[in-house]
């Protein structure tokens, strides 16, 4: 199966065009549990029990045999209907037992004018295996904020799809965290169908042990004066290995839209392997597109200034990967998940 395939293709030899996934599993009834925990006044159901015309589509912009294996085998999931601005954040906890298979199919329709936030939470302490997939759909001049944040056991495997589709003047905010699993495969695509929508994708990870991430990210820009952007940040040590594939498209006829895509990877050991496919594709002359990776160890000045002040080199190390991630944690409205993701990054980059 491949999954993360790159809309232009590059040399094979590279290994960036796609990820190949061969261990897709039967299907099982999934052992964890979820918890949700929401305002009282907002429509919340299990996908198990919901017959709608958003399930069973397939989309040309993620892989069809995953979206067909999780539409056939799925075991869980919400079906979230926003109509109106909510206040207190949607919080979906989905904790996976030991050898465990979650394959989770998630919907969430905010109407006209509203405004919801949406916390998926994964994690586990045993090896399990996690298959997702959430559509949004943002109708007009709504709100949508998603936070993602996947903290499995570090022998799991978690392969996930969010589809974004944006009416005229919606908003798509989304948050990712990937701090666990050894293999991370995920995929975020938006379409900015209407006019002055938008799109915000802020996204860290921390990579240690043989860990791998391949990570997409693809926004097409379709309506007039759309804006998307996509902020990546990360840190690796070990033999980790990631791949950052992110993809700006600005389609015939989106006259005036903008875009900007940033990634920026911290290396920590000299094993340690980044490679990124920053991708500009435009069919129309009249917008503005942007795009910057980076990969590097941590500034030597920077180092030597903090040194000075009275730290150790671990703190001072610290004190700079801090400062690159912990901005986007900030930003996650939940005080016991950010100090719970700070505190798993920091118990891991002790002695880089």
């Amino acid at each position: 199966m491949k999954l993360n395939e790159l809309p232009v293709k590059t040399y094979r030899w590279l290994n960036v065009n796609e990820y190949i996934f061969e261990d897709v599993l039967e299907y099982k009834k999934f052992k964890g549990r979820i918890e949700i925990t929401s305002d009282n006044d907002i429509l919340i159901k299990n996908s198990l029990d919901v017959d709608t015309q958003y399930f069973d589509k397939t989309e040309e912009e993620s892989s069809f045999e995953m979206q067909n294996y999780i539409n056939e085998n799925f075991n869980s999931g919400v079906f979230i209907h926003a109509k109106k601005s909510h206040q207190i954040p949607v919080k979906i906890d989905f904790k996976v037992e030991s050898d465990d298979l979650l394959i989770d199919k998630n919907i969430i329709i905010a109407d006209e004018n509203s405004n919801i936030t949406i916390i998926f939470n994964y994690e586990g302490a045993g090896k399990s295996n996690h298959f997702g997939i959430t559509k949004i759909f943002a109708k007009k001049n709504s709100i949508v904020n998603i936070i993602k944040v996947q903290r499995l056991n570090d022998s799991s495997t978690h392969i996930d799809t969010v589809l974004g589709y944006a009416d005229d003047g919606a908003n798509i905010k989304f948050i990712q965290v990937e701090v666990g699993a050894k293999n991370a495969i995920t995929n975020y695509f938006t379409r900015l169908n209407g006019f002055s929508s938008s799109s915000d994708i802020k996204a860290i990870y921390f990579g240690d042990k043989e860990r791998v991430l391949d990570l997409s990210y693809k926004t097409y820009h379709i309506g007039r004066k759309t804006k998307g952007n996509i902020e990546v940040k990360g840190a690796l040590k070990d033999d980790a290995k990631k791949i950052f594939k992110g993809t700006l498209d600005f389609v015939k006829g989106c006259k005036m839209s903008k875009g900007s895509e940033e990634e920026y990877t911290i290396l920590l050991s000299k094993d340690a392997k980044s490679d990124s496919v920053p991708l500009l594709l435009c069919s129309e002359d009249d917008v503005e597109g942007a795009h910057a990776a980076s990969t590097g160890k941590l500034d030597e000045n920077k180092l030597f200034y903090i040194m000075s002040r009275g730290f150790t080199e671990n703190q001072a190390k610290l004190l700079l990967i801090e400062a690159s991630l912990k901005p986007v944690i900030d930003l996650i409205p939940d005080e016991k998940i950010r100090e719970e993701i700070w505190n798993s990054i920091e118990g891991r980059i002790d002695n880089v």
